[in-house]
C-alpha cells in the first residue's frame, strides 16, 4: 500500500516538474516503487524511460546496471542483447581507426560503460545457454585490454570462463577463471564468482565429490546472488545423482526450494 501511495505522489509531481534533474530522480523513484512491489514489467518500462532521458555518463552507466537486472529478471534476455549491441555499435564500430583505438579515445567513464556493456551482453548468452556467442563477445571485449592485470576486465574472465566450461571446453575455462583471480578484487561477489567456475569445471571433469566440496564452501555466502546459488545448487544436486547417492540428491533438492528465488523447476 505504502508504494502505491508513492507511485500517486510521484506521478503528480512529475506531472508539475520542469526541471530536468527533477524529472531524471522522479523517473528513479518509480522504477524504485515497481521494483520494490515486484511489479517488474512496470519496473522495467520505466527504467528504459530513465535511460532515455539521461545525459550523465555515470547515470547511465548504473541505470543500464538496473535496467540489465530488471530484464534479468524478467527474463528479456533479447532485449539486454539488442540494446548492448546497438550501444557498441554506436560508440566502438563506427571508427575507422578499430575498435581498440575508438574505446582508447574515450573518456573513463566511457570505457567503463563499454565494458559493462559487454559483460551484460556475456551473461545474457549465457542464460540463453549461447556459449559459443558469450566466448566471442568476451573476447572481442578482451581486445579492449591493454594492459596487464587490468580488474576492470574481471567480470569478462569470469564469464568467458564460465562460458568455456558450459561449452565443454574446460581447460581454457580454467585458464580464464585463474587470469581472473589475478586480477580479482576482495569483494565477497568476486570470490563467490571464482569458486562457482571452479566447482563448475570439477563438475563437468565428472569429478562429482571434489565438485560438491568445492560447491558447498559457498553456497550459504552466495544466497544474496540468485543466478550463481542456482549453479552451485544443481552441481551439488547433479554432482550426488551421478554418484548414485540419491538421499542426499533429494535432501539438497529440498534445501534449494526453499530460497524463493530458486526456480523451482
Amino acid at each position: 500500500r505504502k508504494f502505491d501511495q508513492a507511485l500517486e505522489k510521484f506521478n503528480t509531481a512529475l506531472e508539475k516538474t520542469t526541471t530536468d534533474e527533477e524529472i531524471e530522480d522522479l523517473h528513479y523513484f518509480i522504477f524504485m516503487c515497481y521494483r520494490e512491489k515486484h511489479d517488474y514489467e512496470s519496473a522495467k518500462e520505466w527504467i528504459n524511460k530513465y535511460c532515455q532521458i539521461l545525459k550523465s555518463e555515470p547515470k547511465r552507466k548504473l541505470a543500464f546496471l538496473e535496467s540489465v537486472k530488471i530484464k534479468s529478471m524478467t527474463a528479456s534476455y533479447n532485449e539486454i542483447i539488442e540494446e548492448g549491441q546497438l550501444f557498441l555499435a554506436t560508440n566502438l564500430r563506427h571508427s575507422d581507426d578499430g575498435i581498440v583505438e575508438t574505446f582508447q579515445a574515450e573518456p573513463e567513464e566511457k570505457q567503463e560503460f563499454i565494458i559493462v556493456t559487454y559483460e551484460a551482453l556475456a551473461r545474457a548468452y549465457i542464460q540463453k545457454s549461447a556459449y559459443g556467442k558469450a566466448i566471442d563477445v568476451c573476447m572481442e571485449c578482451l581486445e579492449l585490454e591493454t594492459q596487464e592485470s587490468d580488474s576492470r576486465f574481471f567480470w569478462i574472465h569470469i564469464y568467458i570462463a564460465r562460458a568455456y566450461i558450459k561449452n565443454g571446453c574446460i581447460d581454457e575455462g580454467i585458464e580464464h577463471n585463474e587470469k581472473a583471480q589475478e586480477v580479482s578484487t576482495s569483494e565477497n561477489i568476486a570470490t563467490i564468482s571464482l569458486q562457482a567456475n571452479q566447482s563448475l569445471a570439477l563438475f563437468a571433469a565428472e569429478r562429482y565429490e571434489e565438485a560438491i566440496q568445492s560447491a558447498t564452501k559457498v553456497v550459504k555466502a552466495a544466497k544474496e546472488e540468485p543466478t550463481i546459488l542456482k549453479e552451485l545448487f544443481l552441481i551439488i544436486v547433479q554432482s550426488y545423482f551421478f554418484m548414485k547417492n540419491y538421499s542426499k540428491a533429494c535432501r539438497w533438492s529440498q534445501e534449494a526450494v526453499g530460497y524463493d528465488e530458486i526456480d523451482r523447476r
